[in-house]
C-alpha cells in the first residue's frame, strides 16, 4: 500500500525517540505511543540487546515437537484456518504467524517472498517473539494487553524487525479466560493494509469458539469414561479432571480430598500440585501411585488414569482410596436402580472390574455392548480373571438390571442333582424329595440373568436338556409333565477350550453355538499389567490399609511375574498381609522374589531390557528414536545418553547387546 509523508515523518520522529530512549533510558519528550513505550522500557530494565537482528531460537526441533505436543489441541483448532488464510496472502508480502502462550512459533505460513524474509530475521517454528526473546513486537504487545495490537516498523525495539509491521490478537480459552496462543499477521510494512487486524480478529474468534467446541468433546469422553468407571470400580471417590486441571465431576462430592469453592469444587493444594505435573506430562501416571495425608490419621493412596481419544488427552481420572464413605451416587443421582444396588455392593463384582487398561477397557465396552440385548453371551478366560464381574456388569447395564441375578457353579453340583437344581423338580419326584418340591435355578433367575460358571463341566446329560430349555423357553421340573415359560437371560463362563471339547465329544456343538452368540473373552492378568497400581490400591483399601504408596520400583518387578492365579492370587497376598500385620510392599516382593530369581540372567548381568521405558519405547516403534522421544516426554538426546551409558547398541530391529 501506498504511504502518506505523515506516516513516514511518524516513522523517522519513532526511530529518533527509540534513539534517545536506547542511548538514556529516559522518557521525557518522546512522543511514540504510550503502550510501545511501556513495552520499551520493560525490555530495557530487562535488558533486551536493542541491536538484536534475528528472533533466538528457543527450542531445537525435539522441544519444539514436545511444545506441539502440549498444545496440540491448539494446533488442530487453528491449523486449517492458517491454512485458508496462508492461500489467501499469495503475492501479498506477509505471513501469518501461530504461537503459543510462551510466544514460541509454532507454525507460519503465507507469501513465499515473505516466509524468506521471515527466515533472515529467524521468524521460525522455535523461535521466541514475545519481549523475553525479541523486545517489542506485535505478539509482545498483544500479549500484554490481551487484546488486538498493532505494531509499525520502528516501534519494535530490536533492530531487526524495524522495517516490518504485525497486527496480533490472543487467542482466550473462553472457559478459563487464559490466554492460549497469539495469532499475528506480519510483513514489511509497506505490504500492510487497513484490513489485516479485521482478518487476524475474525480468524482468532473462530479459533476459540472451535477450542470451545474441541473442549466439549472431549468433557463429554471424560465424563463417559468417568462414568463407566465409577460403575466398574470400587475406589472411595473417584474424580475426573480436565486438561485445565478442573474438577468436572466426582462420585463422592464430599470426599476429604475435594473442597467447595465458588460453583466448583476444587481439590486439595497436594493433589492439584501433582496434577498439574501429570498434564504437562501424561505418562508419569502409568504407574504413579501417591499417598496423602490430609490430616492426622486420614491418609488416602491415590493412582491416576489419563483419558486419551487419538493420541489427544481428554482429562484424568483420579481413584481415590482411603478410610473414607464410598459412594455409588453421581451428581445427585443414583447411577444405578435401586434394586440394583444389592448386586452393585456384591464382592465380586468389586475384585474384577477394577482398572483401565486399554486390553480391560475393551472388555468392559463389549460387556456393556452385550447389555443392550438378550442374546446369550459365554465369557471365557482363565482362573480368577473375574468372569462373574462381567456377568454382574451385563446384568446391572442392562433392562433386567432389576430382576434377580442367580449364579450357578455347574462344576460344584454333583451330575445326578444337577438337572433337579436347574429346573426343580416335583413334590415327591425322587427318594428324598421335599414333599412341596423346589423351584430350580432357571424358574428362580425369571425376569433377570442365570449365569452359569464353569459350563464345561456339565454332562452330556445335563446339556441336552439345558440345549431344550434355550430353544422352548420353558423348562419342566422333574417328575411333573406340566411346562412352565421362564424370561431368562443366559450367561455361561468358562475357563475350558468348549472347541477342544467339542472335538473330543464331551460338549455338544449345537449347545455351544446356542451359548455362544457374544464371546467374551477376559485377558489375564499378566496381559493387563498396568492395571497391578489400581488393584493393590483397592485391596488396600478393601482390607483396611489405606494411604499406603507402592513404589514403582515395586510395581515393575511385580510386573515381571506371570500371575498365573490372576487377580484372586493377587488380592490373596494383599489380604495375607493385611490380615498377618505384614508390609504389603514387602510381602508382595517377597512373594515374587522366587519366580523373578530363577528366572533372571546370570550373575554379573545387566536387569532384562523389558523393564527399561526407554528400551521397550524403542521396541514399540521399531527403533525409531523419535518416535520414542514424542511417547516418552523426552528429547532424543536423552535416549541417546541413557544407551550410550548402558552400552546398549541396537538397530532398526532393536537387536540389543550389551558390552
Amino acid at each position: 500500500m501506498k504511504w502518506s509523508n505523515e506516516q513516514e515523518t511518524y516513522i523517522r520522529r519513532v526511530y529518533k525517540d527509540w534513539e534517545n530512549f536506547i542511548t538514556s533510558g529516559k522518557t521525557e519528550g518522546l512522543t511514540v505511543r504510550a503502550e510501545i513505550l511501556e513495552s520499551w522500557q520493560r525490555c530495557y530494565r530487562i535488558g533486551i540487546p536493542p541491536d538484536l537482528w534475528a528472533s533466538p531460537t528457543v527450542f531445537d526441533d525435539d522441544r519444539l515437537q514436545q511444545e506441539k505436543d502440549l498444545n496440540r489441541n491448539l494446533i488442530e483448532a487453528a491449523s486449517p484456518l492458517v491454512k485458508e488464510i496462508s492461500g489467501l496472502l499469495y503475492g501479498t508480502g506477509q505471513v501469518i504467524v501461530l504461537c503459543d502462550a510462551k510466544t514460541i512459533v509454532l507454525e507460519i505460513a503465507g507469501d513465499t517472498i515473505a516466509l524468506r524474509d521471515a527466515a533472515n530475521v529467524n521468524l521460525l517454528p522455535g523461535s521466541g517473539i514475545g519481549e523475553p526473546y525479541h523486545g517489542t513486537t506485535g505478539v509482545a504487545l498483544a500479549m500484554a494487553k490481551r487484546g488486538p495490537a498493532t505494531i509499525l516498523a520502528t516501534e519494535h525495539y530490536c533492530t531487526g524487525p524495524k522495517d516490518w509491521a504485525c497486527v496480533a490478537t490472543p487467542i482466550m480459552n473462553i472457559n478459563s479466560k487464559d490466554v492460549v496462543g497469539v495469532l499475528a499477521l506480519t510483513g514489511r510494512y509497506m505490504d500492510m493494509n487497513k484490513h489485516s487486524l479485521g482478518l487476524i480478529i475474525s480468524a482468532a474468534k473462530a479459533i476459540e469458539n472451535r477450542l470451545l467446541e474441541q473442549h466439549m468433546r472431549h468433557r463429554n469422553i471424560l465424563l463417559n469414561a468417568f462414568m463407566e468407571s465409577v460403575l466398574r470400580k470400587a475406589a472411595d471417590v473417584i474424580i475426573a479432571i480436565d486438561v485445565n486441571g478442573d474438577v468436572v465431576s466426582a462420585s463422592n462430592q464430599s470426599h476429604p480430598v475435594l473442597f467447595a469453592m465458588s460453583q466448583s469444587l476444587k481439590l486439595l493444594p497436594p493433589l492439584e500440585q501433582i496434577i498439574k505435573q501429570i498434564l504437562i506430562t501424561p505418562s508419569l501416571a502409568s504407574n504413579r501411585i501417591d499417598s496423602i495425608e490430609i490430616s492426622i490419621g486420614k491418609k488416602y493412596t491415590v493412582t491416576y488414569n489419563p483419558v486419551f481419544k487419538n493420541q489427544t488427552l481428554c482429562g484424568i481420572l483420579l481413584n481415590v482410596y482411603g478410610n473414607s464413605t464410598s459412594s455409588n451416587i453421581v451428581n445427585g443421582s443414583n447411577i444405578c436402580p435401586p434394586s440394583a444396588k444389592r448386586e452393585l455392593n456384591h464382592p465380586n463384582l468389586c475384585i474384577e472390574l477394577v482398572g483401565n487398561s486399554p486390553a480391560f477397557t475393551s472388555v468392559i465396552d463389549m460387556a456393556k455392548r452385550a447389555a443392550s440385548s438378550d442374546s446369550s453371551v459365554l465369557i471365557q478366560g482363565e482362573t480368577g480373571v473375574g468372569k462373574e464381574g462381567i456377568a454382574r456388569t451385563i446384568h446391572l447395564s442392562s433392562h433386567r438390571a432389576r430382576g434377580p441375578f442367580i449364579a450357578v457353579n455347574c462344576g460344584g453340583l454333583p451330575r445326578d442333582l444337577i438337572a433337579g437344581e436347574l429346573f426343580g423338580y416335583a413334590p415327591g419326584a425322587f427318594t428324598g424329595a421335599s414333599s412341596h418340591g423346589k423351584m430350580g435355578k432357571f424358574e428362580a433367575a425369571s425376569g433377570g440373568t442365570l449365569f452359569l460358571d464353569e459350563i464345561g463341566e456339565l454332562s452330556l446329560e445335563a446339556q441336552a436338556y439345558l440345549l431344550r430349555v434355550l430353544e422352548e423357553k420353558e423348562i419342566v421340573r422333574l417328575g411333573s409333565n406340566k411346562p412352565v415359560s421362564i424370561d431368562v437371560r443366559v450367561i455361561s463362563a468358562t475357563n475350558r477350550d468348549l472347541l477342544q471339547l467339542i472335538r473330543e465329544g464331551r460338549f455338544r456343538e449345537d449347545l455351544y453355538f446356542r451359548l455362544n452368540v457374544i464371546e467374551i473373552n477376559v485377558p489375564p492378568l499378566r496381559e493387563r499389567i498396568e492395571d497391578l497400581p489400581d488393584l493393590i490400591a483397592h485391596f488396600m483399601s478393601k482390607y483396611g490399609m489405606n494411604g499406603r504408596a507402592i513404589r514403582k520400583e515395586t510395581i515393575q518387578a511385580l510386573s515381571l511375574y506371570p500371575w498365573p492365579g490372576n487377580i484372586r492370587e493377587l488380592r490373596n497376598v494383599v489380604q495375607r498381609a493385611v490380615t498377618m500385620g505384614w508390609d504389603v510392599e514387602e510381602t508382595l516382593l517377597k512373594y515374587v522374589e522366587p519366580y523373578i530369581r530363577d528366572a533372571a540372567p546370570a550373575c554379573g548381568q545387566k536387569k532384562p531390557l523389558e523393564i527399561d521405558p526407554i528400551i521397550q519405547a524403542l521396541q514399540d516403534y521399531d527403533g525409531n528414536v523419535t518416535q520414542a522421544a514424542r511417547k516418552l516426554g523426552v528429547a532424543r538426546s536423552t535416549i541417546y545418553r541413557h544407551l550410550k551409558k548402558n552400552k546398549v547398541k541396537f538397530n532398526r530391529n532393536i537387536e540389543h547387546e550389551y558390552n
